[in-house]
């Protein structure tokens, strides 16, 4: 293999610069040319390249967000255009691709595999829900951006004597932020506390990656790019058991990694 692209698809997490860099300076030391897709899937159906140097992914490993832009793309996921991908993939002369994202992309990157076009994911999601893996890079920022006290109910804070109460809503959640907001300042003088809401998604995403993210991101991104110039295709690379772990896309694809629940209630016991 003498010529891979790479990507960043769907939210943007810290450490994905980190790993653009890994996965563009290990191959360049295998002799291997490296071309980025600016918006994810989007840059490859429109063509959107940025051919990718050593010094083209310098001084970006402390950055927030990704070099390459990140977007989703419905397009990429119609028959037509993932035949459309494929066919620009190899009239860039494109031999294999390297995808770096959560359950949206890797999605992606199985169906370019069940099509046989060479592909290695790398597992990247503030969201920590991607199947196949134990961490995803930009979890560890993400968690050291956010709030750490969840309180199920503001007015039994407020009772005992708490000077405030922090609220987090899952990104999805039906009763979003918003909405959330303004119930409670509805019923403001029951709760007690002064209502004010703080969206956190874009300060996670776009913070800078600290020194796990960077490490994890660097080593992942180095190990997909290996295994796709070596010939090894349809597969996650992620982190288990405190090692580089691989698993077939097959087994990712559509499924969602359950939330391990003992944290959740262990913070509902100490939040008294």
């Amino acid at each position: 293999m003498n010529h891979i692209g790479v990507l960043t698809s769907g939210g943007d997490a810290p450490g994905m610069n980190a790993a653009i860099r890994a996965v563009t300076r290990e191959a360049l030391s295998r002799g291997v040319t490296v071309t980025g897709f600016s918006q994810g899937y989007a840059g490859v159906l429109k063509r959107k390249t940025i051919e990718l140097s050593a010094r083209a992914v310098g001084g970006i490993l402390h950055h927030g967000g990704t070099m390459l832009g990140s977007a989703r793309c419905q397009d990429f996921c119609t028959e037509a255009g993932l035949a459309r991908a494929i066919e620009n993939l190899h009239a860039h002369r494109i031999e294999g691709l390297v995808v770096i994202g959560g359950n949206g992309s890797q999605s992606g990157a199985a169906d370019l595999s069940e099509k046989s076009y060479p592909v290695v994911g790398v597992a990247s999601t503030i969201d920590n829900d991607l199947y196949g893996t134990e961490v995803s890079i930009g979890v560890d920022t993400a968690l050291n951006t956010a709030p750490y006290e969840v309180v199920e109910r503001l007015k039994a804070a407020f009772e005992r004597g708490k000077e405030y109460a922090i609220v987090v809503v899952a990104e999805g959640a039906a009763y979003n932020g918003m909405r959330l907001e303004k119930y409670l300042q509805s019923l403001r003088h029951k709760i007690g506390f002064e209502i004010r809401l703080t969206t956190l998604g874009h300060i996670q995403r776009g913070g800078t990656p600290g020194a796990f993210d960077r490490i994890l991101a660097t080593e992942l991104g180095a190990h997909a790019a290996t295994r796709l110039i070596e010939g090894k295709s349809g597969i996650l690379v992620g982190w288990t058991g405190g090692k580089v772990s691989s698993v077939p896309l097959s087994e990712v694809a559509g499924k969602t990694k359950v939330p391990d629940v003992t944290m959740l209630e262990l913070i509902h016991r100490l939040a008294q």
